[in-house]
């Protein structure tokens, strides 16, 4: 499980002006990696909201329990989860 317990902190790269909505996760020797592909541009934080909604969708989990709490203007980031 992504997860675990609720609250967790999860770090995803994100590659914007994708062709498609994707969500990969990848085990490695340091733990998971996980990349999330979205369709919309970092212009006006939508790449920051479609990025919420997305996992809200995938985790089925409100997007008032998710908060990017580091890398708003970077491909990585820090998203907090909570119950």
């Amino acid at each position: 499980m992504i997860l675990g317990h609720l609250p967790c902190l999860i770090e995803i790269e994100v590659k914007t002006g994708s062709k498609l909505k994707k969500f990969e996760i990848s085990e490695r020797a340091d733990g998971i990696k996980i990349k999330l592909y979205i369709l919309e541009r970092p212009v006006d934080n939508k790449a920051n909201k479609a990025i919420i909604k997305y996992l809200s969708e995938i985790l089925n989990i409100p997007k008032k329990n998710i908060e990017i709490i580091k890398g708003l203007k970077a491909k990585n980031k820090l998203i907090k989860i909570s119950n």
